[in-house]
């Protein structure tokens, strides 16, 4: 779609993301006295996207979607138009943040930009937020367009570890449903 409408580079770099994912990735581990562990990863929800250019925005939103996050988009968002063509299926994945310093609930941030006293003001209202601390990348424009700089999609990933102990109950989970 992104290559169609004239935006080879930012297709070519979501096309990476999509590649390297590791999303719904899950790892059985071997527990010691019989229990089962699976390690996982998963989306951690709302990003938001802040960028100065276009190109920036949806490299962004590919990174975002890519990872099975919502992506917050503001409303002065530099690829506004590109995203209210994107197919329905994308654009139910997107979600208007007017303000995003009225409580939306923030999992993470990526910011493109070149002025550093900007990112630190936003760095600031982030840390005044209530909740947990969210975490920003961010990269130049220059850095995101050439590729020397990039998101890191494990940083937009959590880690979820499940354990089941089936050792209590002699190695047989069923036998804790009897009652």
């Amino acid at each position: 779609y992104l290559e169609s409408r004239g935006h080879v580079a930012a297709a070519r770099r979501v096309a990476q993301y999509l590649r390297r994912t590791p999303l719904g990735a899950a790892r059985e581990l071997r527990g010691p006295v019989g229990e089962r562990n699976l390690r996982a990863v998963r989306a951690r929800g709302a990003i938001l996207a802040l960028a100065q250019t276009s190109g920036g925005a949806l490299m962004q939103i590919g990174a975002i979607l890519a990872t099975g996050n919502t992506a917050l988009i503001v409303a002065d968002n530099p690829a506004a138009a590109e995203l209210a063509a994107l197919p329905q299926d994308l654009r139910a994945q997107l979600q208007s943040c007017p303000d995003w310093r009225q409580g939306a609930a923030i999992a993470g941030v990526l910011y493109e930009g070149d002025d550093a006293t900007a990112l630190q003001a936003i760095v600031r209202q982030l840390a005044s937020l209530d909740g947990p601390v969210v975490q920003i990348q961010s990269a130049t424009v220059a850095g995101l367009a050439t590729g020397a700089e990039d998101y890191s999609l494990q940083a937009l990933l959590e880690e979820v570890s499940v354990s089941t102990n089936t050792a209590a109950a002699g190695g047989n989970a069923q036998l804790m449903t009897l009652g």
